[in-house]
């Protein structure tokens, strides 16, 4: 009957002592086992975090409306129209429409966030401890309460899943992670996603003004001589908004909330059958089992785990349990990760422009048939102001570094259970002494 040889490695997630002849392998201890054509060596970290990289925001345009408040009354029109015997007083009250600046863009700059480190059970993909056994001579057959795997389903009136069904436990779903404290054998914890916190966050903003402009005014002075030759007139002028001085807007502080991902390493879905017989069990065919030797030490009945001779390839992968026949050897996972984020936008401070205000003299208009001019009528007005306004900033996502979420591990090979070696002979035995070993 076939047993376990001595570099092979058995498991259970039973609380139970050490089997009469096994003992346990004290270099896989609290450390994730990581598929390997190589036993032994050693990687991953007990947290991580993440590079985010600079981002900005476009901004629409924006612009500002501007107000001018009415005008005083215009002046006295001078003696070159009282000479034809005329009193007059001109009435130059007016107002100006309300308009708009020029269209501009503020530019906002690059600004990077912080990313909180993943640490402990939180980033630790869902996960079951379990004991790892070796035996102390070659050939130990599997004692009671142990499993071990299979890449399809073995089960018969000895073994079972281990899915919490015939006295087993339920370990469905889970990374094995040895342990050498057997009251926790079978204890289940981790997380099947993790994510980050980020800090919160603003942009500065380059400073932007608007083009200069000019606000055209037309007064209808009406009648502008009171008495004797009578003529109504109309004068046009203009003020200027000029000189309109930079600004710098206020974004406000924004969080960005960053999306979980997947805690699964590259894994290889394996069936974890229990011997539930309540004694020692040989070794059927198609087991799959622990292997800390070289590949040049594995026996002839076993062959390494690496996708040929009819074997899964798991050299490169960790275990995952599984009771359901459809994902027996089916894949999962990944080692490298990053996270998206949500997009996210910041609300921006409403700001207005200084500028400088100038009032231009309306320019008069000849009256008909005296060759008058209405003289200059320097004036200011009551009001004049740029509407503050609150430009508006698109939406924008960080992108993230990648980075390997494995917590530490140990690599361990697998080897499957194929037989006894067949041996037929070519030719004539007796005369050639030739055989094939298949």
């Amino acid at each position: 009957m076939a047993g376990i040889p001595t570099k092979g490695r058995i498991f259970t997630a039973i609380p139970i002592s050490n089997p009469s002849g096994w003992c346990w392998d004290t270099d896989y201890g609290n450390v994730h086992l990581q598929g390997s054509s190589v036993a032994g060596d050693t990687g991953g970290v007990a947290s991580h975090s993440h590079i985010a990289d600079g981002h900005t925001h476009i901004q629409d345009q924006h612009r500002h409306g501007r107000k001018v408040g009415g005008g005083p009354g215009g002046p006295t029109i001078n003696a070159a129209i009282a000479r034809f015997g005329a009193v007059a007083a001109a009435n130059s009250a007016h107002l100006h429409a309300q308009g708009n600046t020029t269209w501009a863009t503020a530019t906002n700059q690059s600004s990077s966030i912080s990313v909180s480190t993943v640490t402990g059970n939180s980033g630790t993909p869902e996960s079951v401890y379990v004991g790892i056994f070796k035996p102390d001579s070659d050939g130990n057959e599997i004692p009671d309460d142990c499993f071990v795997f299979a890449g399809s389903d073995l089960q018969d009136d000895d073994w079972k899943f281990c899915d919490g069904n015939n006295g087993t436990p339920d370990i469905i779903d889970r990374f094995i992670i040895p342990l050498q404290f057997n009251p926790l054998y079978g204890f289940t914890f981790g997380n099947a996603t993790h994510t980050h916190t980020s800090t919160a966050h603003a942009h500065t903003q380059d400073a932007h003004d608007m083009a200069d402009f000019s606000e055209g005014s037309s007064s209808n002075f009406g009648t502008m001589v009171k008495s004797g030759p009578t003529q109504a007139s109309q004068i046009t002028g203009h003020h200027l908004f000029t000189n309109l001085q930079n600004t710098v807007a206020t974004n406000q502080n924004e969080t960005v909330t960053i999306n979980a991902e997947s805690n699964d390493p590259a894994f290889t879905y394996l069936a974890p059958h229990q011997n539930i017989s309540g004694s020692a069990q040989p070794v059927k065919l198609g087991f799959i089992i622990g292997w800390v030797g070289t590949r040049a030490e594995i026996p002839l009945e076993w062959t390494l785990c690496n996708g040929t001779h009819d074997t899964l390839d798991l050299t490169a992968c960790q275990i995952k349990c599984t009771a359901t026949g459809g994902s027996i050897g089916t894949t999962g996972g990944s080692n490298e990760h990053t996270h998206t984020t949500v997009a996210h936008t910041h609300i921006q401070d409403a700001h207005d422009h200084t500028f400088t205000f100038t009032s231009q003299n309306p320019q008069g208009v000849g009256l008909s048939g005296f060759g008058v001019t209405i003289p200059t009528a320097a004036h200011s007005h009551s009001t004049r102001n740029i509407d503050p306004q609150t430009a508006v900033n698109q939406d924008a996502t960080v992108t993230m570094s990648s980075v390997d979420k494995r917590y530490p591990y140990r690599t361990i090979s697998f080897i499957q259970y194929r037989g006894p070696p067949t041996v037929r002979v070519l030719g004539n035995a007796h005369i050639l002494g030739k055989v094939a070993i298949l």
